[in-house]
């Protein structure tokens, strides 16, 4: 009795990832590795209708009659999106420390130089600042963020890996 009570919480658990058999795929040309976004992702996408604009919206539901991704504020077919951004995390808040820790050291040296009268600006100061600032702009600009092309250097496909029965009655 036990062990089916806790086979039943078990599966009871993993019930939700059923809903993660349909997803959206990107896949980059002569790379086996792909991108997967799931339902209650977060995407960031161009379409065709407006080039300029960035939307990061986050997927509701997948429908893969359509080639359609549903959003809390509309919907948009895979047809229609041109770019998509992916963000690099640990290289974006590394690169975002690092300025701050530069804006801060170089207040610091300034206030220690102004206030107590020591001689704080000095070039080995101003080159730390300046390095920690262009490494963290480095960082945060050139590696902070991934652009895909769909058409040019990736596509998009929504995969379905759902089992399903025809029942012909």
């Amino acid at each position: 009795m036990k062990n089916s009570a806790l086979l039943f919480i078990i599966m009871s658990c993993f019930c939700n990832s059923l809903s993660s058999q349909i997803y959206l795929q990107i896949e980059i040309f002569n790379n086996p590795r792909t991108i997967k976004y799931h339902s209650n992702d977060v995407i960031e996408f161009k379409v065709k209708e407006y080039p300029d604009t960035w939307r990061k919206e986050r997927i509701e539901e997948i429908i893969p009659d359509g080639n359609v991704l549903l959003f809390s504020d509309g919907f948009e077919t895979i047809d229609n999106i041109i770019k998509v951004r992916r963000i690099n995390p640990p290289a974006k808040y590394l690169g975002r420390a690092l300025m701050v820790f530069a804006a801060s050291y170089a207040i610091y040296g300034v206030i220690a130089d102004f206030g107590f009268g020591d001689d704080a600006i000095t070039g080995t100061n101003i080159g730390i600042t300046g390095a920690s600032l262009g490494t963290g702009f480095l960082l945060d600009k050139g590696f902070g963020q991934k652009y895909y092309g769909i058409g040019k250097t990736s596509r998009l496909r929504i995969v379905d890996l759902r089992f399903q029965v025809d029942v012909d009655d």
